[in-house]
């Protein structure tokens, strides 16, 4: 797409934008789902209020996330790194899958450091196979933020996460991560049920004997 018109989504609709974008109009997403998997030039700024912004390509302009808008890298329930230019954080959720079986997780290249203000850092499994504990994951890399643009973070329960290093403010190499930092060991009441479980099976067998 060229020239200085603008791009509006809405509705339920997918659209891929591939290959070389020049059109510098706003991009606005309220509705479906917008990847992009080629470039938006650096004077097409996209504005995410409601939908979904993912893809693997590069967005030269700034991005800023609103409302019930979702920034989901690649697409839903698969992994790859999205390139931004800057990052506005007004509310909305970057929404992150992380695939279990290949260690994998959705990630943000950022030229800037995004801009402080509100909004959740969601993190989703893929699959079912287990973590080890100092599994890392990178989320944020190029300008890493130094402080949590967000304020909320959800995380996956079934582990316990170190965040430490996710808003360390480090450029170049490496970048912002999570690691798992422990396996929480079964609650109370399943190893009690884990327990309990030869004990039915003694009865169960008990009963049968006394019958025969």
């Amino acid at each position: 797409i060229s020239g200085a018109g603008s791009l509006s989504l809405s509705g339920s609709r997918t659209v891929t934008l591939s290959g070389t974008n020049t059109y510098t109009g706003t991009t606005s997403v309220t509705g479906g789902t917008l990847l992009v998997n080629g470039s938006l030039a650096s004077g097409s700024a996209v504005s995410v209020s409601g939908g979904t912004l993912g893809g693997t390509g590069t967005i030269n302009g700034t991005v800023s996330l609103h409302a019930v808008g979702v920034i989901n890298p690649a697409t839903v329930g698969t992994t790859g790194t999205l390139k931004v230019n800057s990052l506005i954080v007004n509310g909305g959720t970057l929404q992150l899958d992380l695939d279990t079986a290949a260690k994998t997780i959705d990630s943000l290249y950022l030229t800037n450091a995004p801009s402080s203000g509100s909004g959740t850092l969601e993190i989703n499994l893929v699959g079912n196979n287990p973590l080890e504990v100092g599994d890392k994951f990178y989320i944020f890399t190029g300008a890493v933020p130094s402080s949590n643009p967000f304020t909320s973070l959800s995380l996956p329960s079934n582990y316990v996460w170190n965040t430490t290093s996710l808003f360390n403010g480090q450029s170049g190499p490496g970048g912002g991560y999570i690691s798992v930092a422990a396996i929480p060991e079964p609650g109370p009441l399943l190893l009690g049920l884990a327990g309990l479980a030869p004990v039915a099976g003694l009865v169960l067998r008990k009963r049968k004997t006394a019958k025969a």
